[in-house]
């Protein structure tokens, strides 16, 4: 719509038109035309359209002439996924595209028009015949809607518009006609000091006949954007030229399509192994947006194995587009392919990540090095973490830590690891250094074997995003103690520990305020640090409790206090566990209860601490209600029970959803019952890899006249369902999800299990070899 606009300005202003053209029948023209955008904002984007025109001179009468305008060809280029619409070869992949279609149809279809001496177009024939010729080819090939532009009959309504023609027209018969470069849309900076707007033109004609040799307008914006301490780019580079004519001396100075040649490497994008590399893109956008239909992992490895016939060891493009399709159904097949290619040829930051990740098993210092840098440079948007930035915190935080806590690791390799480790940091890459300002002094308190080495590192203050400090600092803390670090130091150093612990649960528990484009990174790397650092600090307190045994009381409570609730855990319920292999799970409850005795705690407030114990260790529930009968003989335990539960979990959202079958199931028809829901979907590796579980628990449930079980497809399809149920003959039943009850029960990865308890309410169930044993010790209950 913004082209067209600018069209019909074009022929709206008052043009005033230079000398008069002098042509003569039977005269032609051919010309190229190029235009190139680039932006540089958080990332860099380029695109290159060429087009070339065919001009005859059919007639001249009383000055009059009457033009025959034919396209010849068009290519298209974008770097945002290095694909090139070429009108000339229109491939199987590119068949469906409108433009493509249209383009096609105006190479076959010339169109005439008439001019007057000065270049103004007087009229244009049979636009409207070929309106229609385009509709009825795009119906007889069944071009799909734009999913994500306007419609084919707008798109048609455009491309046949006079002033498209009249446009090219005047670009090769009046010279000012490309002068008018609209940089409007650009304007947003306009007020920075820093902001510039920069047009260059330049237009040279033919004297002798009065047309168009060549017209150049190049415009560049630079500047800050609003609010944000980024800088951007935006360059519009527009070229008209003469290719060749039959008018002696009219010489074309520039060759537009060697120009388009050199920038895309056009000469090699129809090779053998070209298109084997973009068919193995569409192969992965295929996979993708299967979502998990039955056989495509074995269709997908078949395709490839054919298209890699085609590849040498070498061709890094080809093998770097394979590792991304089997990042989507082999791991390992991925990370092998991803070992053989030099990381500048990875086509995004978590293959760079898993390139990191590999040369850190290998110990190859300067290879981990280089794939670090790439990755904080290369995939860097604007100064900001890489998008798969986590991948390299796991990488750290699981691997190089778990090495690290080994006791079996050796010294040796100890010091290896710290060698990359501080070859990293000497990239004095910020954000990237970041990541390592936990895990550096880890590895130098691991290494040392004195008080006095360790103690240096209790002034350290680190507190990053992706650096998980609350870990380290109380593993540190930890060899402090092991090496009997004075307890002054250490005290000095757990209290500091602990002010950054509550000062950062209060800052990441804050409502997102800022740029709304870093909302999504708030909210799944900065928000769920608030539930790690509560865990955290409920470790920080016990090891307190220790350091100081005459307040242990005090600080267990706090502890307890602090430990993650059943109804926090929902929403992020990987996040705690990860922790457990460092940092022991404990029962901070039980050890406060028992360090606090009978008379130091009320009766009230020791049954609502049990009542935390038992949400998360069922099989207590007995203990409970012996100490519930004990304090109040007389009273009515199920009703304490009942409501104690629905203060601490987690109200159930009411649903009513179709089972794959049509019948409606609604949530009040379980009313009574004990509900295990597992949200899942066929295209989910990890809730496939498990279902038979659900399906056991299902066929053999426990106590079927207490509890009754279902899942839940989300992001699904039926048919796919349907498809994956009949092959692997399971009988639980799938509700289809609404698009609305994963949100409503905190869903945030899959698979998920929760149960729904009779009093309406329901809990987190974590992964199990045996969910009939789980279920069992819930529905136990007397609810």
């Amino acid at each position: 719509m913004k082209y067209l606009l600018l069209c019909l300005a074009l022929l709206s202003v008052n043009l005033s038109y230079g000398q008069k053209l002098k042509l003569r029948k039977g005269q032609k023209f051919t010309y190229e035309y190029l235009d190139l955008s680039s932006s540089v904002h958080s990332t860099q984007y380029k695109s290159l359209n060429f087009s070339a025109y065919k001009f005859d001179v059919i007639n001249v009468k009383n000055n009059i002439y009457n033009m025959k305008m034919q396209l010849i060809r068009r290519i298209k280029y974008t770097s945002h996924n290095g694909r090139i619409l070429d009108s000339y070869e229109r491939s199987t992949s590119d068949d469906n595209d409108i433009s493509n279609l249209i383009d096609a149809v105006l190479i076959k279809s010339p169109v005439t028009f008439s001019m007057d001496s000065t270049g103004k177009v007087i009229h244009i024939n049979g636009l409207d015949s070929l309106a229609a010729r385009m509709t009825r080819q795009a119906a007889i090939e069944k071009i799909p809607e734009n999913k994500y532009g306007s419609p084919n009959a707008d798109f048609i309504k455009y491309s046949t518009h006079p002033a498209v023609f009249i446009r090219q027209a005047h670009l090769a018969f009046h010279r000012n006609g490309l002068a008018k470069l609209d940089t409007t849309f650009r304007s947003f900076e306009a007020g920075k000091t820093d902001d510039s707007i920069t047009v260059k033109k330049e237009i040279l004609v033919d004297e002798g006949s009065g047309v168009t040799k060549i017209a150049y307008v190049d415009s560049l914006s630079k500047g800050s954007i609003p609010g944000r301490a980024s800088r951007h780019e935006d360059q519009d580079s527009w070229w008209f030229a003469v290719k060749s004519s039959n008018i002696a001396g009219l010489k074309a100075p520039i060759d537009l399509f060697e120009e388009f040649s050199r920038q895309t490497d056009f000469k090699n994008y129809n090779t053998p192994i070209k298109k084997a590399t973009r068919a193995v893109e569409d192969l992965s956008t295929w996979y993708r947006e299967s979502k998990g239909k039955i056989g495509i992992d074995d269709i997908a490895r078949h395709k490839l194995d054919s298209l890699s016939k085609l590849a040498k060891p070498d061709d890094y493009e080809f093998n770097a587009a394979a590792a991304e399709l089997l990042s989507w159904f082999d791991y390992e097949g991925k990370m092998k392919l991803i070992e053989k290619i030099p990381v500048e040829y990875l086509r995004n930051d978590a293959a760079v990540a898993a390139k990191a990740k590999i040369e850190y098993q290998n110990r190859n210092t300067v290879g981990f090095v280089n794939a670090l840098k790439v990755m904080f440079t290369k995939f860097s948007r604007d100064g900001k973490y890489p998008s798969n930035t986590a991948h390299v915190a796991d990488l750290i935080h699981f691997d190089i830590c778990k090495e690290v806590y080994n006791t079996n690791t050796s010294r040796a390799d100890l010091l290896k690891i710290q060698e990359m480790v501080m070859a990293v940091q000497k990239l004095n890459i910020p954000k990237l250094s970041s990541l390592f300002d936990g895990i550096e002094p880890y590895i130098t308190a691991t290494l040392a074997s004195t008080p006095k080495e360790i103690e240096i590192l209790a002034n350290d203050r680190f507190n990053g995003v992706f650096d998980n400090y609350g870990r380290y600092r109380l593993l540190i803390y930890d060899r402090m103690t092991s090496l009997k670090v004075p307890d002054s130091i250490r005290i000095a150093y757990l209290d500091y520990s602990i002010e950054m612990f509550r000062n950062d649960i209060t800052k990441f528990s804050k409502p997102f305020e800022g740029d709304p484009q870093d909302q999504f990174f708030h909210r799944f790397h900065v928000a769920p640090q608030r539930l790690v650092l509560r865990k955290q600090l409920a470790d920080a307190y016990y090891r307190k409790s220790i350091l100081e045994p005459k307040n242990s009381v005090k600080y267990l409570q706090l502890a307890s206090d602090y430990l993650p609730t059943q109804e926090e855990q929902i929403e992020d319920k990987y996040i705690i566990s990860h922790e457990y292999p460092y940092l022991a799970e404990r029962n901070y409850t039980e050890l406060y209860l028992n360090a606090a005795g009978a008379t130091g705690i009320s009766a009230e407030e020791m049954l609502k601490k049990y009542v935390d114990m038992v949400i998360v260790e069922p099989d207590r529930y007995a203990i409970l209600k012996e100490k519930y009968l004990k304090a109040y003989p007389n009273g009515d335990f199920k009703s304490f029970f009942r409501q104690a539960l629905k203060e601490k979990l987690p109200a159930s959202p009411k649903f009513n959803l179709k089972e794959r079958s049509g019948t409606e199931i609604s949530s009040a028809s379980n009313k009574g019952k004990f509900l295990f829901i597992d949200f899942w979907g066929t295209w989910c590796g990890a809730c496939v890899a498990e279902i038979d579980k659900i399906e056991d628990l299902h066929v053999n449930n426990p106590v079927p006249d207490k509890l009754n079980v279902t899942t839940i497809a989300c992001y699904d399809k039926k048919n796919l369902v349907d498809e994956f149920m009949e092959k692997k003959k399971f009988s639980y039943k799938v509700l289809m999800s609404d698009n609305k009850v994963e949100k409503d029960f905190k869903v945030q990865s899959y698979p998920t299990k929760l149960l729904l308890l009779p009093n309406d309410v329901y809990l987190l169930i974590p992964f199990s070899d045996d969910y009939k044993t789980v279920v069992k010790k819930y529905t136990s209950w007397e609810l």
